[in-house]
């Protein structure tokens, strides 16, 4: 059968065929310009309307996608879903931090330095992490919270 033959094709092939097209297109060069896909989706009876909603739609995605979340990011938000739960923890260290000069007195006194290496790298922990949570919701801030899986 030749394509002369067919006069009308059903909705979900002309789809097919419209998709496999524009991915031909687009292996020819490293980009399409828009103007051409407008005409393009005009010769295929695509409204102007349902075009630029599509078009909008692809490119918020590809904003988002873009969007890389970096690994630091990632560790530091690991458990946390929000804004709100990364501020407990920001507080929740914060309180740690100012709570290590009060472990000296807990520790027995013939522990020797480890009376103060402990508090020492107690405030160590507490600080590294009260920053890192500072920083990592400084950047989700930044970029959008949405960045986030």
């Amino acid at each position: 059968m030749s394509d002369s033959d067919i006069r009308v094709i059903p909705t979900d092939v002309a789809d097919r065929v419209l998709a496999r097209a524009g991915e031909l297109e687009v292996r020819r060069g490293d980009a399409v310009p828009v103007s051409r896909l407008r005409e393009s989706a005009a010769a295929a009876g695509i409204a102007p309307d349902v075009f630029e909603a599509a078009l909008a739609e692809v490119v918020a995605e590809q904003r988002v996608a873009s969007r890389r979340v970096p690994w630091w990011v990632r560790l530091g938000m690991v458990g946390v879903t929000d804004r709100r739960a990364a501020m407990i923890y920001y507080w929740f260290f914060a309180v740690m931090l100012l709570l290590s000069p009060a472990l000296i007195p807990l520790i027995p006194a013939r522990s020797g330095g480890a009376r103060l290496v402990l508090p020492l790298l107690f405030a160590g922990w507490a600080f590294g992490s009260l920053w890192s949570t500072a920083r990592v919701i400084r950047w989700l801030d930044r970029h959008g919270w949405d960045a986030l899986p």
